[in-house]
């Protein structure tokens, strides 16, 4: 865990009120949080801050959630950070691709904000 006493997230959505809510909701738990709108804005993002969650959409432009998370698993250096996927139209074989690279928990939109905190904070906490 980094220096911030409860953890780094970063929300990746391309849908900047999802980023600015559920960022002020992570923040106000006491959270480090940053924000990235693509997939490659993403992946520079998780390169650069090396966060300890990844919240993560599916459906983003220029690299999909998908191809980030391949690309988070090929790469040693950030394979091991956990990532919480979630999506508006939730299709099997994502879930299954999802969870065959080793996503931490699956959430569909619209999603309960305080749920979702509730997850990113057991998952920061190890339990």
């Amino acid at each position: 865990m980094t220096a911030n006493a409860n953890g780094v997230v970063l929300v990746a959505d391309d849908d900047v009120d999802i980023c600015d809510m559920l960022g002020m909701k992570l923040r106000q738990s006491g959270y480090e949080v940053h924000t990235a709108l693509d997939g490659l804005q993403t992946l520079e993002a998780i390169r650069s801050v090396r966060p300890d969650l990844v919240i993560l959409d599916i459906m983003m432009p220029f690299k999909s959630g998908m191809d980030v998370l391949r690309e988070m698993r090929s790469d040693p250096a950030i394979a091991d950070i956990p990532v919480i996927l979630m999506t508006a139209n939730r299709q099997e074989k994502d879930v299954e691709s999802g969870f065959a690279l080793g996503v931490v928990d699956y959430i569909n939109k619209p999603f309960n904000l305080k749920n979702l905190v509730l997850q990113a904070q057991s998952v920061l906490s190890g339990v």
